[in-house]
């Protein structure tokens, strides 16, 4: 029994090495913005909170473009808000995904990755209309690592149960393997898994309708304000 246990609090300190890492390798350092934004209640003012500018979030808004063949094209961007003015608001992109949808009912996606490129004064962060903006999708750094660690742990804990209980209880001379060692060290799996599953899926990214209307008075949405 003390073997199991010490088994279990060895599995979850690699747990928390792994998703220290995943989320080294996942948050993405981003320069100081000029000012600081605030998400603010269209419903209560009281419920409120910062967009913090050490790590990134997800704006998107759709555009109905005249062509004649085009229905709409809705854009998914990640990075930091740059400057809100009274009707628009300038975002440095990092990446970003494009859904463009067709009259015909055809549609093409496409990725573009801004990771690497840095704005000059001829080139401007993206300008968006806040009345094409229909939602901010945000998690603070805390919930981002909360999150990551209940996934490492998921992943973790299928490898534990898919690859690793096998090769450690096979006997590869007679081809059979322990089920009873198997069994012994699946549990950690479940286990692990049991824990990361409801840790990952209650820490996932929020997502806040947006309005650009400050008293439009609906607790299901937000409104963005600038402090100086």
């Amino acid at each position: 029994m003390n073997k199991f246990i010490g088994s279990i609090i060895a599995f979850f300190c690699w747990c928390s090495l792994f998703s220290q890492d995943v989320e080294k390798n996942n948050i993405i350092e981003v320069d100081s913005v000029y000012t600081t934004f605030r998400m603010i209640n269209s419903a209560d003012t009281n419920r409120s909170f910062l967009l913090k500018d050490n790590s990134s979030y997800t704006l998107t808004y759709v555009e109905y473009p005249k062509d004649g063949v085009t229905l709409e094209k809705i854009y998914y961007v990640n990075g930091n808000i740059n400057d809100l003015f009274a009707k628009k608001l300038d975002f440095d992109v990092i990446n970003e995904s494009i859904e463009h949808n067709f009259i015909d009912s055809s549609v093409i996606n496409t990725q573009n990755d801004y990771s690497s490129f840095y704005y000059t004064k001829a080139s401007l962060p993206r300008s968006i209309n806040l009345k094409d903006l229909k939602y901010v999708n945000y998690s603070s750094p805390v919930r981002t690592g909360i999150h990551l660690f209940g996934k490492g742990t998921m992943v973790v804990s299928a490898a534990m149960i898919i690859v690793v209980a096998p090769l450690l209880n096979m006997n590869f001379k007679t081809g059979t393997l322990n089920p009873i060692g198997y069994v012994n060290t699946a549990k950690i799996g479940l286990v692990g898994f049991a824990v990361g599953f409801p840790i990952s899926y209650f820490s996932k990214i929020k997502q806040y309708a947006f309005s650009d209307n400050k008293i439009q008075n609906d607790k299901d949405f937000w409104y963005l304000v600038k402090e100086e």
